[in-house]
C-alpha cells in the first residue's frame, strides 16, 4: 500500500486540542475540505489520472461523493459514474465497534445493485474510493472492494485510490487483492468522528437543530443540504431513502435557499483549496508504506508540520 498525505502551512498544535470545538472545529473541518480539493487537483490536473468510477459507502459516502462531484465540475473534469452502496458494518445494528470478523455483516445482498451500476461502465481498472474517515479495520471500504471483485472478471486487478481521513487503516495479505493508494487529507482526532462535516456554518446548522428526524447527526444535515437521501433505518433492508428528506422539506420551507447558500459556501472553499494548493500552502506528499504492507497510524505517519496529537 502506498500512503500519501497532505501538509498544511496552517498548523494545529497539541496545546490547541482542548479548543478544537465550535468555530475552531469548523475552521479545522474547512481546512480538511480544502485538503480534499488539493488532493483531487493533484490527481486530476497534475497526475492526469482518470478514474472509471467513484465508489463510496453509507450516508457519509453519499455526501463525500457529492463533494467530489462538485470539485470535478469546478476542475472541468468529466465526472465518473458514482456508485454508493448502503453498506452495513455489523450484524448487530447496535454494535459500535468490533474487530471480530464474525460480527461483520454479510453485504452480499448488494451484489445485484452493484451489478446494475457497473453495467453502465465499459471497463474498470482505476477506482476512486471516497469517505470522510477510514478506521484501522476499514470494514466499509473492504466490503465494497470485496463485492466489486465478485463482479469483475477474475483476471482484473484494479487500482483503488482511497481519499479519506486516515485513522490507521491496515491492509493485510488476507484483505481484497487490489493495488491500494491512500491519500489522507488529515490525521484522526480522538473521540471526534465525521470531522469534515463540521465545516457546516453555524447559521445553517442552527436551522436543523430541533429536527428529531436528523437525530442531531451533522452528516444527515449535510446530506439534506446536498439534496441526498439517507440510509433507511431498517435492519431488514439495505437501501437509501428520501423519506427523511421529504419530511425535512415540509418543516423547512426555505430549504432550497439554504441549499443554495451551502453550495455557494462549498464553491468558495473549493476555490480557496485550489488557490492554496497552487501557492503551496497545501502540499501533497508521499510516505513510504510500512514493512507489513499496512499504513501506519496517522499520528505516526505525519510529520510535525501536519496536525498531530500528543
Amino acid at each position: 500500500m502506498n500512503l500519501f498525505k497532505v501538509r498544511y502551512s496552517e498548523e494545529y498544535h497539541p496545546e490547541e486540542w482542548e479548543y478544537l470545538y465550535g468555530s475552531h472545529l469548523r475552521s479545522y473541518a474547512a481546512r480538511n475540505f480544502k485538503g480534499l480539493v488539493a488532493i483531487l487537483y493533484f490527481l486530476l490536473k497534475e497526475e492526469g489520472q482518470r478514474f472509471d468510477c467513484i465508489l463510496a459507502a453509507g450516508d457519509s459516502g453519499l455526501a463525500m461523493a457529492q463533494f467530489v462531484e462538485l470539485i470535478y465540475n469546478v476542475l472541468d473534469s468529466p465526472v465518473p459514474k458514482k456508485v454508493v452502496l448502503p453498506i452495513k458494518r455489523y450484524k448487530d445494528p447496535e454494535m459500535l465497534w468490533s474487530d471480530n470478523p464474525k460480527d461483520f455483516h454479510d453485504n452480499s445482498v448488494l451484489l445485484p445493485q452493484l451489478k446494475r451500476h457497473l453495467n453502465e461502465i465499459s471497463h474498470i481498472k482505476s477506482i476512486l474510493y471516497i469517505d470522510d474517515e477510514i478506521s484501522i479495520l476499514g470494514i466499509s471500504v473492504k466490503a465494497c472492494i470485496s463485492l466489486l471483485l465478485k463482479v469483475l472478471p477474475q483476471e482484473q486487478k484494479p487500482t483503488v485510490t482511497i481519499v479519506a481521513e486516515n485513522q490507521g487503516l491496515q491492509w493485510k495479505t488476507t484483505d481484497p487483492d487490489v493495488n491500494v493508494n491512500f491519500y489522507s487529507f488529515c490525521t484522526s482526532v480522538d473521540n471526534l468522528y465525521g470531522v469534515i462535516f463540521y465545516l457546516l456554518p453555524a447559521s445553517l446548522r442552527e436551522k436543523f437543530a430541533e429536527l428529531p428526524e436528523l437525530n442531531r447527526d451533522i452528516k444527515f444535515v449535510v446530506n439534506i443540504l446536498l439534496g441526498l437521501p439517507i440510509k433507511k433505518a431498517d435492519n431488514n433492508k439495505q437501501e437509501f431513502s428520501f423519506e427523511v428528506y421529504e419530511m425535512v422539506k415540509q418543516k423547512i420551507p426555505d430549504l432550497e435557499q439554504l441549499q443554495k447558500q451551502f453550495r455557494d459556501y462549498l464553491d468558495s472553499l473549493i476555490a480557496q483549496g485550489i488557490d492554496e494548493y497552487k501557492q503551496k500552502k497545501i502540499e501533497v506528499l508521499k510516505n513510504k508504506a510500512s514493512a507489513n504492507n499496512s499504513i501506519e497510524k496517522s499520528t505516526e505517519a505525519c510529520d510535525d508540520s501536519t496536525l498531530h496529537k500528543t
